[in-house]
């Protein structure tokens, strides 16, 4: 992300700007990753909270929870997770707030 960020009660995390996006397989209006070939892939997810808040984030493959994220508020700490998914052709990931308040998100960079 590029700017401080809410996201929405159990909304999914639409990053507006992402390291590598070789073929063009996120998709930044939905949030939503979708596997172009079979493979195996490295899914990141790297947080940073506004210190008013708890986030539990979610790493999402086709609708099932593969991990979480979590950060507690006061300290601006920051939290990561990376997978390594063997994933099909077609299928979805995606970053979802698993709160079921708004999460706001700091840009650190």
């Amino acid at each position: 992300m590029s700017k401080d960020t809410t996201v929405g009660s159990k909304a999914v995390v639409k990053y507006n700007r992402v390291l590598s996006n070789v073929g063009g397989a996120y998709h930044p209006s939905t949030g939503t990753f979708t596997v172009p070939y079979k493979g195996v892939y490295s899914i990141s997810c790297i947080l940073q909270s506004d210190a008013s808040n708890n986030v539990h984030l979610q790493i999402i493959k086709n609708g099932a929870k593969m991990s979480i994220v979590y950060i507690s508020k006061s300290t601006y700490p920051h939290a990561g997770q990376t997978l390594q998914l063997l994933l099909n052709k077609g299928d979805k990931i995606w970053i979802k707030n698993h709160n079921a308040r708004v999460a706001k998100l700091h840009d650190h960079g």
